[in-house]
C-alpha cells in the first residue's frame, strides 16, 4: 500500500508518495487539473490511499478520488498542525507529513457530506452572505442620515414605504443619489434573499428526511424553519456526535480551559474552534428563545446576575443545542420530550 499526501494549492498541488517502510517513493508538483492528478495516481505501481487537509479544494479532490474508488481522507487542518507542527513549513514538507500521518493511521478526519448536501449548503450560506450585505447597506443609509442631521425611526428605512420616504428626504446632490442607490441595493438584495428562501422551501418538500428533521427542530423555541434547515445541512447526521458535549465542541460554544501544573482554570472565553455559522446562529436563536419561552428566559436571568448580558446568553445557546441533540436523535418533537421532565441547561 502507498500513502499519498496532497498539499492543495490554488493553482497547483504538491504530492508526496510514502511506501510501507515510511520512505518517500516519489514527489511531484501538479496543476490542479482532474486529468493530471488522476493520471499521476494511476501510474503508481501499488494500491494507494490519498489524504489532503481541509480547504477550499479538499472536497473537490475527495469527490474525484471516490469517483475512481480510491480511498480518500480529508484531514482536519488545525488538528494536523497540532500533531505534526514542523519548524520548516513548505508545501513539500506538508505533503510528506500528510503521507506519513496516513501511513501511521494518525489522520484526524473530518466528515465529508454528499455533493448534493454541499450544494444546498451553498444556497444557505449564499443567503447568509446576502443578508450581511443588506445589513452593510442599511448601516450606510443610517450613516448618511445621521451625518446630515435627518431625524428618522427604524421603520422609516426598513418598512414597505422606505424607498418613497428616502426619496422625500431633502439632501444635497450627490449625497441624495448615493442614499437612493443604497436603498435600491437593499431592494435588490431582498429579492435575491426571497428567491433563495423559495428554493429552500421547495427543497424541503422534495426530501422526506429533510422535511421530517426540519419539522422536529422547528418545534424548539427560538428555532425557525430557516435555522432548522441550516442545522440539517451543516450537521447532516446527528448520529456522528456521540454526546451533546461533542456537538457543543463541534459548534465551538464551549469555554476554553487553561491548565498550568495542578491548577486548572475553566470558564474562559469561547474556544472559537468549530462551525462559526452554527455558533452565530444558535446565539441568535437563543436571543429569540428568551423572549418567548419561560424556561430559557429564567435560565438567562439566572446567569445574567453572575456573568453579565453578553456571556449569559451562552448557557441558553448550549441548552438549545441540547434540545437540538435530543429532538433530532430521539425523533420526537420538543414538547414530547420536555413537557413532563425538568429541562437541563
Amino acid at each position: 500500500m502507498l500513502y499519498v499526501g496532497v498539499d492543495l494549492g490554488k493553482q497547483s498541488s504538491q504530492i508526496a508518495v510514502v511506501n510501507e517502510a515510511g520512505e518517500i517513493q516519489s514527489e511531484a508538483k501538479i496543476k490542479n487539473q482532474k486529468e493530471k492528478i488522476l493520471k499521476y495516481i494511476k501510474y503508481l505501481d501499488e494500491p494507494a490511499e490519498v489524504v489532503c487537509e481541509t480547504g477550499s479544494r479538499s472536497f473537490w479532490l475527495a469527490d474525484m478520488m471516490k469517483e475512481k474508488e480510491i480511498p480518500v481522507h480529508v484531514a482536519h487542518a488545525y488538528k494536523v498542525k497540532l500533531i505534526a507542527e514542523a519548524r520548516v513549513k513548505t508545501n513539500k514538507v506538508d505533503a510528506r507529513v500528510l503521507g506519513q500521518l496516513l501511513r501511521a493511521k494518525f489522520i484526524p478526519e473530518v466528515y465529508v457530506p454528499s455533493p448534493e448536501m454541499r450544494m444546498w449548503k451553498e444556497v444557505v450560506r449564499g443567503r447568509g452572505g446576502l443578508i450581511r450585505m443588506r445589513t452593510q447597506a442599511y448601516n450606510k443609509i443610517h450613516s448618511i442620515l445621521d451625518r446630515n442631521g435627518v431625524e428618522y425611526e427604524g421603520k422609516d428605512i426598513r418598512g414597505k414605504g422606505a424607498r418613497s420616504w428616502l426619496e422625500s428626504v431633502e439632501l444635497p446632490e450627490p449625497t441624495r443619489r448615493v442614499l437612493i442607490e443604497y436603498a435600491d441595493l437593499v431592494g435588490q438584495l431582498n429579492e435575491h434573499i426571497g428567491d433563495f428562501e423559495k428554493e429552500l422551501k421547495e427543497r424541503i418538500k422534495q426530501d422526506e428526511e429533510m422535511l421530517r428533521v426540519v419539522g422536529l427542530l422547528s418545534s424548539i423555541p427560538g428555532i425557525g424553519w430557516l435555522s432548522a434547515i441550516t442545522f440539517y445541512l451543516e450537521l447532516a447526521e446527528i448520529g456522528r456526535f456521540a454526546s451533546v458535549k461533542k456537538l457543543w465542541g463541534y459548534v465551538g460554544i464551549v469555554p476554553g480551559v487553561h491548565q498550568t501544573g495542578d491548577m486548572v482554570q475553566r470558564g474562559g472565553r469561547l474556544t472559537k474552534q468549530g462551525n462559526s455559522l452554527l455558533r452565530c446562529l444558535i446565539v441568535e436563536d437563543a436571543w429569540v428563545a428568551i423572549r418567548y419561552d419561560h424556561f430559557y428566559r429564567h435560565l438567562y436571568k439566572r446567569h445574567l446576575i453572575k456573568i453579565g448580558k453578553t456571556r449569559a446568553i451562552l448557557p441558553v445557546a448550549r441548552a438549545l443545542l441540547y434540545a437540538v441533540f435530543r429532538v433530532w436523535s430521539e425523533g420526537k418533537r420538543y414538547e414530547e420530550i420536555f413537557q413532563q421532565q425538568q429541562r437541563v441547561g
